[in-house]
């Protein structure tokens, strides 16, 4: 894991090679999104991923994304709005 030093990231209205903040952010692959895996959320909940993929396939379950068509991702904000219906 690679940590980041804050003044490595400059502001985006700072002129330094004209980057955008987004541009900024892109190139750094230290910094990731809060997606879980299939596998990430079956350890999670203790349950399988074949229970998460016949959840998609019934339609069920948290919200996800496809990555190129295929990597299945779950955004962690839509992970803990399901799990917030539990109780």
């Amino acid at each position: 894991m690679h940590q980041i030093n804050a003044s490595s990231i400059s502001p985006a209205s700072e002129s330094h090679g004209r980057r955008t903040q987004a541009q900024s952010v892109r190139d750094l692959p230290e910094i990731k999104l809060a997606l879980l895996t299939e596998q990430e959320l079956g350890e999670r909940w203790r349950m399988s991923i074949r229970t998460l993929q016949g959840w998609r396939q019934r339609k069920t379950g948290p919200n996800f994304v496809k990555i190129r068509g295929q990597a299945v991702r779950y955004p962690m904000n839509d992970v803990l709005a399901y799990e917030s219906q539990w109780k």
